[in-house]
């Protein structure tokens, strides 16, 4: 790697054309200031839409009403739970199937777990 960017590992099965990925990996036209303040200015716009549609149904549950920050701030803490909890069972499966002598996969299948809690999750 002299002097140049790494090398990306290739895939086995390269993103669709109209995946995020290949969208984002996709050459970006040159664009003015005033396209991008108006792309800005667009999507502000559709968040705050977002947003009060999101506290009117808090509002009509009786709860009150959210800034993004908080719903932001609320994902991360359910999320970093649901891992928690998911790296403890992975724990406990594994153990499972050290004990039993059996693959664990099969204790997965067992307790009907999903092919996704067998996976790694990097977050």
């Amino acid at each position: 790697m002299a002097g140049g960017l790494p090398q990306r590992p290739s895939q086995p099965n390269p993103p669709s054309a109209s995946s995020p990925i290949k969208l984002a990996l996709a050459p970006l036209a040159p664009r003015s200031v005033e396209e991008l303040q108006t792309e800005i200015t667009e999507a502000e716009l559709v968040l705050s839409a977002r947003l009060e549609t999101h506290n009117a149904a808090r509002a009509a549950k009786g709860l009150p009403p959210q800034e993004a920050e908080q719903i932001v701030e609320q994902y991360i803490k359910l999320l970093t739970q649901y891992n928690h909890v998911k790296d403890a069972t992975q724990l406990v499966f594994d153990k499972i199937a050290e004990l039993q002598q059996l693959p664990s996969g099969d204790i997965h299948a067992r307790y009907g777990a999903s092919d996704e809690f067998t996976t790694s999750n990097p977050a």
